[in-house]
């Protein structure tokens, strides 16, 4: 009896080596999957007027939250827009940016557009920050509102990482044909 339980256990390990061998050599006569690439996500985000706040005490203006105006005659009036990306991504890649506003005033020149400046900074690095592109208005027109928007080149950098933040440093002159609606950013993530 004991030969015969010897003889099983020792058909039973013959197999399970058998086995092992074969299920290693079908495992490797596969070719490994091979990666693919990552393919970026486009994405949209909106900042509205209604987030926006003027960067000094006492300027002439109003926010109703659909857009922000200087009051008639007002001077110079300039506010920050941040950015709030919505997702986590390892990075943001801006394609375009597009600035929503009104524009109507006759008179010519820089201080008569709104004028929106984009900024990247990071805190770490304390008290710095990196130009990246101006979108401004340009001419006159009743059309409400006018877009104009920036991309390809007009941006640079163009890549974002979570440890920097991003602004648009806006100032136009006080003007009932002057308003600023907000931003449409259009980007991608990896």
């Amino acid at each position: 009896m004991k030969r015969m339980r010897r003889l099983w256990v020792a058909l039973l390990l013959g197999l399970l080596v058998v086995a092992t061998v074969v299920g290693v050599a079908l495992a490797g006569s596969k070719s490994a999957p091979v990666p693919q690439p990552l393919q970026a996500t486009s994405r949209t985000m909106t900042v509205s007027a209604s987030g926006c706040y003027p960067i000094e005490d006492g300027q002439l203006y109003y926010n109703n939250g659909r857009n922000i105006a200087g009051e008639q005659d007002a001077p110079l009036q300039t506010f920050i827009c941040p950015v709030y990306f919505p997702d986590f991504a390892s990075r943001h890649n801006i394609q375009s940016v597009t600035m929503y506003c009104y524009d109507q005033h006759t008179w010519s020149g820089d201080q008569y557009d709104v004028v929106a400046y984009m900024y990247r900074t990071e805190p770490a690095l304390g008290n710095t920050e990196t130009y990246m592109g101006t979108v401004r208005s340009t001419g006159s027109s009743s059309t409400n509102p006018r877009a104009f928007t920036i991309s390809g080149t007009q941006i640079n950098p163009k890549v974002v990482y979570p440890r920097q933040g991003v602004y648009f440093w806006v100032g136009f002159v006080g003007h009932s044909n002057l308003m600023l609606y907000g931003f449409k950013v259009n980007y991608t993530i990896p």
